[in-house]
């Protein structure tokens, strides 16, 4: 019989058993099961390995939990708060390519837009803490504990940083784009947890209804992060434009890759490992439109990876 006063739980707002239902009234259950098990069940992280004993990445006389920790799990592997985005050790054991999933890229929302009739508008939904809502299996929270302020805590959700996270949510995405299409929303693509919706002309679905749909599964949609049907969305950092089939970057984020450029070009500057790889991720996304920057970014790539600390 599990012990009561055990940590690890199943912790998740979906609804395994609505979602199998509906599920199975549109005739793809089959692919998905898997995935209803694991919101029920919780995910796997993909570690192989077996903890013989206790690894503490912070000072363990500050750890008061240790000892109580021990009798409950065993074992157990923490984070420092601190080092929780790098999670170097835990990916250590695991193997992200393991962790498949659908990525709506930049080239896939210019082939979806150069295809669509004229007249269409377009929707972005966001679900609210994405990895949060992603259930992870009890024998394998032992793993993703984080240390904090004298205290250990089990971690009972995916993390950002684990390289597991993104495909462990993202088999629940692939599932709801799967329901939303066998629903008639055809035209739909996404990013982690950001939806890009099509409404054809003849469609009549509003942005409420595409909550509901899978709402009433648990999915927390954000009304905050909500951008309504329009003929110019913004999607993966881009403005489309479908009615004249074009994108562009915002002025803003153009503005801002701009500014940060010009901070390299004091005589005095010194920058570090952190502001070299903000650089290289901005002007590596603006490329996609920005063609003639590509020449330039093996050198700034190289130059990223000659440091040899943060």
């Amino acid at each position: 019989m599990p012990n009561s006063k055990d940590p690890r739980r199943i912790v998740t707002p979906l609804i395994p058993a609505r979602i199998k239902e509906l599920l199975a009234k549109l005739g793809i259950l089959e692919p998905w099961a898997c995935v209803v098990k694991g919101i029920r069940s919780g995910f796997s992280i993909g570690v192989a390995a077996v903890l013989d004993r206790s690894h503490l990445f912070c000072k363990p006389r500050l750890i008061k939990t240790r000892s109580y920790l021990h009798r409950l799990l065993h074992c157990f592997r923490s984070s420092s708060w601190a080092l929780l985005p790098t999670f170097h050790t835990h990916n250590s054991f695991i193997d992200s390519d393991d962790f498949p999933t659908a990525w709506g890229t930049f080239s896939a929302t210019v082939d979806l837009i150069l295809s669509l009739p004229p007249g269409c508008k377009a929707a972005t939904f966001d679900i609210s803490m994405a990895y949060r809502i992603t259930p992870i299996h009890p024998n394998h929270q032992n793993f993703i504990c984080v240390a904090w302020k004298g205290m250990v805590y089990v971690d009972r959700a995916a993390c950002f940083g684990l390289a597991s996270s993104a495909g462990i949510f993202g088999t629940i995405a692939d599932m709801l784009v799967a329901i939303y299409k066998a629903s008639g929303y055809h035209r739909i693509l996404k990013w982690v947890d950001d939806f890009f919706v099509i409404a054809l002309p003849s469609d009549t679905w509003s942005e409420g209804d595409f909550i509901e749909l899978t709402g009433v599964l648990g999915v927390p949609w954000s009304l905050e992060k909500l951008r309504p049907l329009a003929f110019v969305q913004r999607y993966i950092g881009f403005n489309w434009d479908l009615a004249n089939q074009t994108v562009s970057l915002p002025k803003e984020k153009l503005q801002a890759v701009i500014e940060l450029a010009a901070t390299w070009t004091g005589a005095e500057m010194r920058v570090s490992w952190t502001t070299s790889a903000r650089l290289h991720g901005k002007i590596t996304h603006i490329l996609s439109i920005f063609r003639l920057i590509c020449p330039f970014l093996r050198s700034l790539a190289r130059f990223s990876a000659s440091f040899t600390s943060h």
